[in-house]
């Protein structure tokens, strides 16, 4: 359970982003939403170019290399930004930043989740996975409290401290055992076949691909909420920097509280129920959240992140479930990078239609999307039988 111990310190400490409840003010010091769409899709392609290469690497390379290397890119590009004089600076610096988390994407859980397959102790995953979760928003909550007054005290300081915990992280990384299971050495031939099978691992059966759509589309909706959205509905619905660090770590604490009970959820709910709750919770906040005032809306982001935690919890758990252990990382990797795609194709047209709309307004056409799109997937379930 050694690394099981390490991935809980690792996940707090590859979360503990300080810029959390400040990040929209200071890259509003730059530009506007459509310059901040903008930065976004560089930072979705960049994680989702990254996804190619980076998932292989760590199945044939070594997970503990990639994780490793995640928390040295992430910690030089949160210390360029923290820095950054202008526009094009902080563009680069959110290649950095993203390209160290593509190294981090699924190389973490992929280790973990062997490592408990090493020790013939699979049955714990969904706990540990709820657990990793919990430590991922514990780290989010106290740094995101922190955030706000450290933006007041000065600008770099959130950004500074996110590089001083990788530099934590990285050296704590050091300290994984990687699991002999399925290893190969690296060769190009074989870079290239992982690739290859992560993709098969997802669509080669119908009865996978179908799982695999049902977790695809809203996670590629919950991308968007997550990543700009929710914080620029924030802004809308009046809260100040120091209010939403101060928010944010009572988003997480509710996250820890979730993801704590995600695991008996699961046990207790059938999983077409559980998977329906989940999508309706979401769409519901994403709709009604135009009539919201300021306390309502607050209440309707928690719950909001509430739904995407449980959810990525769930993701997980019916993912590593259907992957060959050869192929976990690279899989995870091809899966992060499709639910990345839609992001890249919109995220600088998402930042114009709210400088136009409201964030709030958008949200409401967002959320009648997702489910016109999920009630399709759901018409569409009898040409994915196996036969």
């Amino acid at each position: 359970m050694r690394n099981v111990k390490i991935a809980y310190v690792l996940s707090f400490l590859w979360r503990s982003w300080f810029w959390l409840g400040i990040w929209i003010f200071y890259y509003l010091r730059f530009t506007d939403y459509a310059g901040i769409g903008f930065l976004e899709a560089v930072m979705i392609t960049t994680a989702s170019l990254g996804e190619i290469p980076t998932g292989a690497i760590a199945d044939v390379w070594g997970k503990k290399k990639a994780i490793t290397l995640a928390f040295l890119i992430s910690g030089v590009g949160n210390l360029v930004m923290a820095f950054a004089p202008n526009y094009s600076v902080l563009l680069v610096s959110v290649i950095a930043m993203t390209f160290g988390g593509a190294f981090y994407s699924g190389s973490l859980e992929a280790l973990v989740y062997d490592s408990l397959i090493e020790e013939d102790n699979i049955s714990k995953y969904k706990s540990v996975v709820g657990r990793m979760t919990t430590m991922q928003n514990l780290g989010m909550a106290v740094a995101g409290i922190s955030g706000g007054f450290l933006y007041q005290i000065n600008a770099s300081l959130p950004f500074i401290m996110v590089s001083i915990a990788y530099a934590i992280g990285l050296i704590l990384s050091l300290r994984l055992v990687e699991p002999e299971i399925d290893t190969e050495k690296y060769s190009w031939k074989i870079f290239i076949d992982q690739n290859r099978q992560g993709l098969r691992q997802l669509f080669l059966r119908k009865n996978t691909a179908y799982l695999v759509w049902l977790l695809l589309i809203p996670s590629a909706f919950m991308l968007a909420t997550e990543n700009v959205i929710n914080d620029a509905t924030a802004v809308e619905l009046g809260f100040s920097s120091i209010q939403l660090g101060i928010f944010a770590t009572v988003l997480y604490l509710f996250g820890i509280l979730v993801s704590e009970k995600s695991e008996w959820l699961m046990s207790r709910l059938n999983s077409k129920w559980f998977y329906g709750i989940v999508i309706v919770v979401y769409v519901g906040t994403l709709v009604t959240i135009p009539a919201a005032s300021f306390w309502f809306g607050a209440t309707l982001l928690l719950l909001r992140y509430g739904a995407q935690t449980v959810f990525h919890n769930y993701r997980s758990v019916r993912l590593n479930a259907v992957i060959d252990s050869k192929y976990r990382a690279t899989t995870l990797s091809t899966f992060s990078l499709l639910e990345g795609i839609p992001y890249i194709l919109g995220a600088t047209g998402i930042g114009v239609l709210m400088n136009l709309y409201t964030a709030k307004t958008f949200s409401m056409y967002l959320g009648l999307t997702v489910a016109v799109a999920i009630i399709c997937l759901y018409l569409i379930r009898p040409f994915f039988r196996e036969r």
